[in-house]
């Protein structure tokens, strides 16, 4: 099947909420072996918060998926936005998967990306790698505490995510700054830790 790509941004609001994407209640994005990329990036200004990249909720039904069936890779690109809780990936809802149910030898990655990420009752499922990474040079990654305005994950919203591999981090020209494992971590995964600057 074809790719599919979706780009969103904000609006610029001293209002809350004004999300770059918002998948929301039964929204449903699906490829086969087709790549689904969404960006987004959160708007806002003045005294606005709750401004996310790209969320995932559920506010009245059923829960978000995003999902590919024959190798399709998916990627989520987010962007904070303006104020406080306002990450630019916030996973609250939903499922984001790959699987080879439609076709295919082997489940696309997945690939999240940002400087802000939060994890509550959503689910990243592949038997192949998710890239978990960060979008701008030099941000730290902190994993073992959660924070809504630093790239942190605590084990509870890591566990939410299942792979044949969990790479943390990248070595490229947006390479992260130190990793930082500031408690026990009981992960599923294989776990890869790309620390050009130091791992701590």
């Amino acid at each position: 099947s074809g790719a599919i790509s979706l780009t969103g941004t904000g609006g610029n609001s001293t209002g809350d909420f004004n999300h770059g994407m918002l998948l929301q209640d039964s929204s449903l994005i699906q490829a086969e072996s087709g790549s689904v990329t969404i960006t987004g990036t959160g708007g806002g200004s003045g005294i606005s918060n709750n401004n996310r990249g790209i969320s995932m909720e559920v506010f009245s039904s059923n829960a978000p998926v995003l999902k590919t069936t024959a190798g399709g890779a998916i990627s989520l690109v987010g962007s904070k936005g303006n104020g406080t809780t306002s990450e630019g990936l916030n996973l609250r809802d939903g499922s984001i998967s790959t699987d080879i149910t439609a076709g295919g030898s082997v489940p696309g990655t997945i690939t999240l990306e940002t400087d802000v990420i939060s994890i509550t009752n959503a689910t990243v499922t592949t038997a192949n790698t998710v890239n978990l990474r960060n979008k701008t040079a030099n941000v730290a990654i902190n994993l073992g505490t959660a924070s809504t305005t630093s790239f942190g994950l605590s084990d509870t919203q890591l566990d939410k995510i299942s792979a044949g591999t969990l790479i943390v981090g990248r070595s490229d020209s947006a390479a992260n700054g130190a990793i930082t494992i500031s408690a026990p971590l009981t992960l599923t995964p294989n776990l890869e830790l790309i620390g050009p600057n130091g791992i701590n």
